[in-house]
Parts: structure tokens; C-alpha cells; sequence
């Protein structure tokens, strides 16, 4: 029985490819709606099974059932490291696939049997799910994606008031005491706090109502972090 081997490289390729076949994009990967709705396998809750033989979860040979521990399931503590374990089969699924059909996994003490015939080498393929899974449930370049969003706002904040500023400034000049160039200066005040704020806060607020609270509090500390240096960058050149 040969033990196939990976390295972290080759293990986040194929988290990659999996998540680009299978995720939607939402924060965080909903690991458990993937399982059964696009694998088609099924997650039934097992009694006792952390118990007998130490495990959250466990992936059955014919890769159609994942059997979970029930108290865990059903236990919203237990959440997020039910989602790891889920991940984890999935990980022989996509990594230990022909080795997984050849132990014919179909009751516990298969389980035993297996890990007492191949000793040491189960440590492998459990050290390979355990890398996939954490590649698979946090994406790397979803940071690089929000970046992206955050600078792109904050430019777009920067030239809106540069140009109100403009537009302020040349009204400014042609007023001549007419009041009814401050009411419009004070309207396009009022409306640009609008503007801005739907370009500072929109996304991020599509992210929260999303569910995907961390994403926006990261996107609303880029915007910030983008429109300092920003400032800092125009206070330099323009100023000193």
C-alpha cells in the first residue's frame, strides 16, 4: 500500500481548485452546503462517535456519507471546529481517494484495523486533510480582493472631492453676494456626505447584511487606511 505524498504547494493548488469548482464566494466557505448539496453526500449525525474512536467526522469508502458526531452537530460551540473536520474529509475525497476505496471503510472498527496496518503513515494523510482544510476554508486572496475594493473606493472618494472642491471654489468666485449660490454649495455639501458615505460604507455594508461581518470590518479598515495615505501622499507634495 503506497501512501501518496504532498507538499503545502501542491496541497493549496488543489484546495484552489476545488474551491474555484465548487465555493460561491461567500465568507466564510460554507463548507457543510457544499458537501451535500453539490457533492451529493450525505452528513448523518452518529451518537457517540468522537467517543469510540476519536474523531468529529468520518468519510465513508463509497465517498457518499459523512458520518458526524451528533452531540457536535447539534452544538453551536462546536461549530467552527465541525466545519474543519468536514473539510478534512473532504481532503482524503479529493487527495486519498483510490487509497480511501482500497481500505473499504464500513464500520469503526474498520477504522481501527486500518490505523493499526499502516502505523505511522495514517499520521501522513491525516497531516495532508489537515493542511487542505486550511487552505480550503481560508482563502488567500480573498484579502487581495478587498484590497483591491478598498483602494479603488478611496481613489474614488479622492477625485469626488476633488472635484466638489473645484466646483466649490469656482462658485465661490462668481457668487457676488447671490444667496442662492450658498444654498446650492450647501445642497452639493450635503449631497457629497451622501456620496462619499455610499462609497466608503456601501460594500461593506453589502458584506455585513451578507453575513460576512469580518470582511467588512477589514474593507472599512482599508478604506481608511487607503484615504491616510492618500492624504498623507497629496499633504506631502502639495504642502511641504
Amino acid at each position: 500500500m503506497q501512501i501518496p505524498f504532498f507538499n503545502n504547494e501542491e496541497l493549496k493548488q488543489r484546495a484552489q481548485e476545488f474551491r474555484s469548482k465548487f465555493w460561491d464566494g461567500i465568507i466564510p466557505v460554507n463548507i457543510e452546503y457544499i458537501i451535500e448539496f453539490k457533492l451529493g453526500i450525505k452528513i448523518i449525525p452518529i451518537l457517540g462517535l468522537y467517543k469510540q474512536c476519536n474523531a468529529d467526522a468520518l468519510i465513508a469508502s463509497d465517498w457518499q456519507t459523512i458520518y458526524v458526531d451528533n452531540d457536535n452537530y447539534l452544538d453551536d460551540k462546536y461549530y467552527n471546529r465541525l466545519r474543519f473536520s468536514l473539510a478534512h474529509e473532504i481532503g482524503h475525497l479529493v487527495l486519498h481517494r483510490d487509497l480511501y476505496i482500497s481500505f473499504s471503510i464500513k464500520s469503526i472498527e474498520d477504522i481501527y484495523n486500518i490505523i493499526e496496518k499502516i502505523g505511522q503513515e495514517y499520521g501522513i494523510i491525516e497531516g495532508h486533510a489537515n493542511r487542505f482544510a486550511n487552505f480550503l476554508l481560508v482563502p488567500r486572496d480573498r484579502l487581495s480582493v478587498l484590497a483591491l475594493y478598498g483602494f479603488l473606493q478611496s481613489v474614488g472618494i479622492f477625485f469626488y472631492v476633488s472635484l466638489v472642491v473645484w466646483f466649490m471654489s469656482t462658485a465661490g468666485k462668481m457668487a457676488g453676494g447671490n444667496m442662492w449660490i450658498g444654498v446650492i454649495m450647501l445642497m452639493l455639501f450635503i449631497f457629497s456626505a451622501a456620496i462619499t458615505g455610499l462609497l466608503f460604507f456601501g460594500y461593506a455594508f453589502f458584506l455585513y447584511f451578507r453575513d460576512e461581518k469580518k470582511d467588512a470590518i477589514k474593507l472599512v479598515g482599508l478604506n481608511l487606511a487607503f484615504l491616510f495615505i492618500l492624504t498623507l501622499i497629496l499633504f506631502v507634495i502639495k504642502v511641504v
